[in-house]
């Protein structure tokens, strides 16, 4: 699966080098998967599956970092997104693992740990990092995504310009 989305955040001072974070994310998440059976002991490919999950969350994080515009610094944050996704339904509006045509809802927590630095360029900050995010599902029943198909745990980067 592949995740693309946009995040935009307030940072506020707290400390001489700890900041608040806090903002509205917005994410796509498209994943792709072979569909199988088992004929005996032969395993066979039947057909590909399509699905796409929206998401919007507000992303919460303390980070601990020396913000100075001439120079460059490092960064560490930790933090966690609650987010509320929909849209969990594959080709022709059927989820995965079931025969019903309703697309799926519902919210996740999601813990993270953010790292990376600041580089200053042409009087402005660029935030240049990478984090590992684990979606725990709270939505309640027995449907969970992200446990099922597309992934609880992922990494990725973030380039970002502070104002």
């Amino acid at each position: 699966s592949n995740v693309f989305g946009l995040e935009g955040a307030c940072k506020m001072r707290l400390g001489q080098q700890i900041y608040f974070n806090a903002g509205v994310s917005f994410g796509l998440r498209m994943g792709k998967y072979h569909m199988h059976s088992y004929k005996g002991s032969v395993m066979e490919y039947n057909n590909e599956f399509k699905e796409t999950v929206m998401e919007i969350g507000v992303p919460i994080s303390i980070e601990f970092t020396k913000l100075d515009s001439k120079k460059a610094s490092l960064f560490a944050g930790i933090g966690v997104v609650p987010t509320f996704f929909t849209g969990a339904e594959g080709e022709m509006g059927k989820d995965y693992n079931t025969e019903d045509n309703d697309s799926k809802s519902g919210f996740h927590v999601a813990p993270r740990i953010e790292v990376g630095g600041y580089v200053p360029v042409g009087g402005k900050l660029v935030r240049i990092g990478g984090f590992y995010q684990n979606n725990l599902n709270c939505t309640p029943g027995d449907y969970d995504v992200y446990k099922n198909r597309i992934g609880r745990g992922h990494v990725g980067a973030k380039i970002s310009l502070v104002f």
